[in-house]
């Protein structure tokens, strides 16, 4: 499966020392060549630096609409790759350090969120201050966050997705945090903008972020099992815009667990693993969510009740 291109910041690198639109088409090649690594200490050592150049980018032009998403975009990958990805496998062996990597990745999420909402108000003036009422609004409460919501375009579909991805990763990590859980109602109303302007967008990520949502939020503030269910279903029957690595992860923990079905919860994870695969289209986020479904498939019985002969090989991860 070909990778898409998610993060648009490395292109920033070159801009910020020259100013020139010339020279941004050397970016996106360098931006494509850093997604392509399939080495993710590589990348994982890297993506520091380039951060930091980006925000000295951002900060030079703090009107420039590109440097800002690209930005929020690298907070992002940074932070649900590197630190909370981190994490995840070091809760049993390092508690400390593992929570010390999720704060951190919980600061990112808020820095993303941050940076996008001069670009949301610029549409939407009242928008972040408006309450919005995602559970069973009447109709005026719906009239009025369709207000607020009904001057995003399709051009704008990547602070919307980045917005409230933002804002959902901060309150997963910590659903107790007071300023993400205000948040919430916002994050889910702009998925859903995204979701109706284009959930193919970029390779399908809004489609796939929606899944997550709907599937792990109570109906209160957002969530919507059976929407979630049929949304899952529909991603998997395309050819056209197949489920990436990090999709079927996701799937198996969500619905296969729940389901305590064993027998689809590997059979995603293996495909998580084949994707990563692929050498035509090498994908450092591929690469990361095959790391995942091996670690999950050898430790199966933390999810399930098997008999040791159900353990998978796997190898490393």
């Amino acid at each position: 499966m070909k990778p898409t291109t998610h993060f648009v910041g490395v292109c920033c690198i070159v801009s910020v020392l020259s100013a020139s639109c010339a020279l941004s088409q050397v970016g996106v090649h360098a931006n494509r060549a850093f997604l392509e690594e399939t080495d993710p200490a590589l990348a994982g050592a890297a993506m520091p630096a380039i951060i930091k150049i980006v925000e000295i980018a951002q900060r030079t032009y703090p009107d420039d609409r590109g440097f800002r998403v690209s930005l929020a975009s690298m907070y992002m990958l940074y932070a649900n790759a590197f630190m909370e990805g981190e994490a995840f496998y070091l809760m049993d062996s390092d508690y400390d350090r593992a929570r010390d990597l999720q704060t951190r990745a919980g600061q990112l999420y808020r820095r993303a969120a941050t940076l996008l909402e001069p670009l949301l108000l610029a549409r939407s003036p009242g928008l972040l201050q408006a309450e919005i009422n995602i559970y069973n609004p009447d109709d005026g409460q719906a009239a009025r966050q369709q207000r607020l919501i009904g001057a995003f375009k399709p051009t704008d579909i990547d602070i919307l997705y980045y917005f409230a991805a933002a804002n959902l990763a901060g309150f997963a990590l910590n659903p107790m945090d007071f300023e993400s859980a205000q948040r919430l109602p916002l994050a889910i109303l702009l998925l859903r903008q995204a979701m109706a302007l284009n959930p193919d967008y970029n390779g399908g990520m809004v489609r796939e972020l929606a899944v997550t949502a709907y599937a792990s939020l109570p109906e209160t503030m957002g969530g919507n099992r059976p929407e979630a269910e049929g949304l899952a279903a529909a991603i998997l029957a395309d050819d056209t815009i197949p489920a990436s690595a990090g999709f079927h992860v996701g799937y198996a923990l969500t619905f296969c667990v729940v389901a305590n079905d064993y027998a689809l919860y590997a059979s995603h994870l293996q495909e998580a693993i084949a994707l990563s695969a692929d050498t035509e289209f090498p994908s450092l986020l591929n690469r990361l969510a095959a790391r995942k479904a091996a670690w999950l498939l050898a430790n199966a019985d933390r999810y399930f009740d098997l008999p040791p002969t159900n353990q998978e090989n796997t190898g490393d991860y």
